[in-house]
């Protein structure tokens, strides 16, 4: 995991994007071991694992969590799509959250791309973060369960009454 996260590709997407060294995974760890209000998932397929995702700064009270992730370097086309159903079925299907919220680097095109296909919806105003001295805009997407429920259902919609 933390090689693939420091790998460029994928420091270059993240909100921090410098380099994690052993100690700083180590601590990094043993603070969400125990920790609650997030989860973290190793999505694997018959060939191994394909990526990580993190649902974190889950509330109970709104059934809601902020969301992130990145596919394992090297791997084809399609893989990060297939991670992010994976999550997202887990979070709605299992944790029943009622949205999912990810902020995405306003130059990272391929995740805003990734977002609109899942059916996010973008937020009215753009959020910001900071990396060190750097500020840097992000676009909040927003994902409601019943947009998602809408949007992976592939048979025909029966009304009943």
């Amino acid at each position: 995991m933390l090689e693939w996260r420091n790998t460029p590709a994928v420091r270059e997407s993240m909100v921090n994007t410098g380099v994690i060294d052993p100690d700083q995974h180590l601590a990094w760890f043993e603070r969400i071991r125990s920790d609650r209000s997030c989860k973290w998932i190793i999505v694997s397929d018959d060939n191994g694992p394909i990526g990580v995702a993190y649902l974190t700064d889950i509330k109970s009270d709104s059934c809601s969590a902020r969301w992130g992730f990145y596919k394992v370097p090297g791997l084809p086309p399609g893989t990060g799509t297939r991670l992010c159903r994976e999550t997202l079925s887990f979070a709605f299907d299992t944790m029943r959250l009622r949205a999912v919220v990810g902020d995405v680097r306003r130059t990272n095109a391929a995740s805003i791309r990734m977002h609109e296909k899942l059916g996010f919806e973008r937020q009215v105003s753009p959020a910001v973060q900071t990396d060190g001295p750097l500020s840097q805009e992000m676009i909040r997407f927003v994902l409601q369960r019943d947009r998602w429920e809408l949007a992976s259902y592939s048979g025909p919609v029966q009304r009943v009454g």
